[in-house]
């Protein structure tokens, strides 16, 4: 498990990285060039510039953690993939505090679905809480129900964490389920809570599949090639 969340870790830092060179055209500089002081800018390109220097500059982990917040509510391709990349930082507060920012994100594709169920098997068990309250608001289920049920029995089963970590974990997936049905297991167990919700997708997956092709295939019909963050 160690190993795939370090290889998960490695994919995200890659891609941030690629898509910083991307987006500026140019490569990351090891000194990056200042910025002026900030404006009230909206342009997205000039967010993820500013991020980028804040990010390359900041002296402590906690400073980079609050730069990745700049990231917030941005939603071309590009600073999508900034976003996730940054699950792949060595400091456990950086990656919490992507998931807070994709939990604040407007994500109507499922864009972020796939990072966060890789989030969620993190060594740490506070980006794993905020990684299973980013999945509770994605609009596309499906995926996002299935992976915090998994978590959940996996946490249950073979716990790797201390006993109140592990239940805080638990906890945190119970209820991003709860926000994404509208179901309520009575017994509180998480023994319990694993078949009730193990149950529940066994019942409704089919149903909830369709409801989600059918949202995307809407939803493509309104984005734009340039804008569409699953291309």
């Amino acid at each position: 498990m160690a190993r795939f969340t370090k290889s998960w870790r490695v994919f995200f830092f890659l891609l941030a990285i690629g898509v910083c060179a991307a987006a500026f055209g140019e490569e990351a500089e090891a000194t990056p060039k200042p910025l002026p002081p900030a404006a009230a800018s909206t342009d997205e390109s000039d967010m993820r510039k500013r991020f980028l220097y804040e990010y390359q500059t900041a002296k402590t982990p906690e400073l980079r953690a609050v730069a990745v917040r700049l990231l917030q509510g941005l939603k071309e391709q590009k600073s999508m993939r900034l976003i996730t990349g940054m699950l792949g930082d060595s400091n456990d507060g950086v990656r919490q505090s992507a998931c807070v920012v994709m939990s604040a994100t407007p994500d109507s594709n499922g864009y972020f679905v796939k990072p966060l169920m890789g989030a969620l098997t993190d060594n740490a068990a506070a980006v794993r809480i905020s990684a299973a309250e980013a999945l509770a608001r994605q609009k596309i289920r499906g995926d996002a129900i299935k992976a915090l049920l998994l978590a959940l029995l996996n946490n249950t089963a073979a716990p790797q964490m201390d006993a109140l970590s592990t239940a805080a974990v638990i906890q945190a997936c119970d209820r991003a389920l709860e926000r994404l049905t509208g179901e309520k297991s009575k017994d509180r167990d998480s023994e319990s809570l694993g078949r009730f919700w193990k149950s529940y997708w066994s019942q409704h997956e089919e149903e909830i599949r369709a409801e989600d092709k059918k949202h995307l295939a809407a939803d493509d019909s309104r984005w734009g090639e340039e804008q569409w963050p699953g291309k």
